[in-house]
């Protein structure tokens, strides 16, 4: 759902030529689902996660395959990942414990969503739960499992490696433990490195899956870390008194911060980053050096993705006024380039 390992929010295609005009529309059973957002391949092919069910939905809007949980309404489907081969990979979930057979990460085929291959881990013939996945540059899938451990610490997780035939490359004989099951997508650098953060920490791994490093934030309950230029790491948490937004250099000291109400996930470029105010539902633009404001605008919602060319996506549901929800397309000096009422 970030575009990327490094979770940038950064398309790599562009909308020079998009008129910002509505296509179509299509109505599924619900249009919300806590667990996940769509994903659009480069066919044009957009999947949905609804509750336990994943839809494909053709460019025309018509409803190109369904794939169904096999646990049906006790479980929840993921939001999709997808890799440089067209393979979709999701997450079926339940709540059970252990996990029910059918629980696990899979892999479909992106024309028909038939089933590619399942994977879920086991630890001593016990069946436990996949939280979340990312798909590395070569084409490696990072899934994070929660597994055995001591419940005192809370919820232990493992990250698990697998090739795109679904064999497990290797597990990681560390853990890590929060005393909460929110665990974070895992992001990515350029040289492979793996980073993982939990109520309080971050967690650094190999290639590998040895660990390389570990360090307290500073921080509380993070909903987001991005791997930025020269390996700063983008975490946003509480802190007592106020949310913040972190630009953290590898070791974990503080390289700058920026207080803010949690809006949405940042997304940025090599010297700029979005965030919005969750407060009053603005958007500022932010210098990745130091964290300093390059410009701010009112009103338009949170970030959601950047083009190829630097437009900024935004969408507002909390629109002040008449009509309602809009989506902005944003020049990369904040000036706005269209709106479409929703």
């Amino acid at each position: 759902p970030f575009h990327d390992p490094q979770h940038t929010g950064r398309s790599q295609y562009s909308t020079a030529s998009n008129p910002y005009r509505i296509q179509w529309n299509i109505s599924l059973p619900s249009a919300y689902c806590d667990f996940g957002e769509l994903v659009i391949d480069s066919s044009g092919t957009v999947y949905v996660p609804v509750f336990d069910t994943l839809y494909a939905i053709a460019p025309n809007g018509t409803i190109k395959w369904r794939f169904f949980s096999p646990l049906s309404q006790d479980s929840v489907i993921f939001s999709p990942v997808i890799d440089r081969y067209g393979t979709i990979y999701t997450i079926v979930s339940d709540g059970y414990f252990p996990a029910r057979e059918g629980a696990g990460l899979y892999a479909l085929y992106p024309n028909n969503g038939t089933v590619k291959w399942v994977f879920s881990p086991v630890f001593n013939d016990t069946r436990w739960h996949i939280y979340s996945l990312t798909v590395t540059s070569d084409n490696r899938i990072i899934a994070i499992s929660d597994g055995p451990g001591d419940p005192y610490y809370g919820t232990t997780y493992y990250l698990h490696a697998l090739l795109p035939n679904g064999s497990l490359l290797w597990r990681s004989s560390s853990h890590f433990s929060q005393p909460s099951s929110q665990v974070l997508y895992p992001a990515i650098d350029e040289t492979g490195n793996i980073y993982c953060t939990t109520l309080r920490s971050v967690y650094i791994f190999y290639p590998n899956g040895t660990l390389k490093t570990s360090w307290n934030h500073g921080g509380y309950e993070p909903q987001y870390i991005g791997i930025g230029p020269e390996q700063t790491i983008y975490l946003d948490g509480m802190t007592i008194d106020y949310p913040r937004l972190y630009a953290l250099y590898p070791d974990g000291t503080i390289k700058w911060r920026a207080g803010y109400t949690r809006g949405g996930f940042p997304t940025f470029t090599n010297d700029t980053i979005y965030i919005t105010d969750g407060y009053n539902y603005t958007l500022f633009a932010l210098r990745t050096s130091d964290g300093s404001v390059k410009w701010s605008l009112k009103d338009v919602g949170y970030p959601i993705a950047i083009d190829s060319e630097g437009i900024i996506y935004t969408y507002n549901y909390n629109h002040i006024g008449d009509p309602p929800p809009d989506l902005y397309a944003i020049w990369p000096d904040g000036r706005i380039k269209d709106r479409i009422f929703l």
